[in-house]
């Protein structure tokens, strides 16, 4: 009985070790990263500038915003690395580190 339970605890891991594990093996832990840096954007720039938003989508560390209002985009570009800054806090940890406005 001592042997079991000495052999349950060296294999035991934390429920979110074995999350991450699981999503890494079945690749969904890029897909699931995306969707959360996509909806901190949202989060970050509120309603009016999301209503703007057309179409978001993440290659590598970037994040691409393609904006449906010239001014906006313009305006954004040059707050873009305090939005960086808020996603990547939001995240807990630098996933992104350039947005780009189209």
């Amino acid at each position: 009985m001592s042997n079991e339970i000495q052999i349950m605890s060296t294999n035991e891991v934390t429920l979110k070790e074995a999350l991450e594990t699981y999503l890494k093996s079945q690749k969904l832990d890029e897909g699931l990263q995306e969707a959360r840096i996509i909806d901190s954007w949202h989060q970050i720039v509120g309603g009016y500038i999301s209503s703007y938003t057309d179409k978001t989508f993440v290659r590598g560390d970037v994040l691409y915003v393609t904006l449906a209002n010239n001014a906006l985009r313009n305006e954004l570009f040059y707050t873009r690395s305090k939005i960086v800054y808020a996603i990547n806090g939001l995240m807990g940890k630098k996933v992104l580190r350039e947005i780009v406005f189209r």
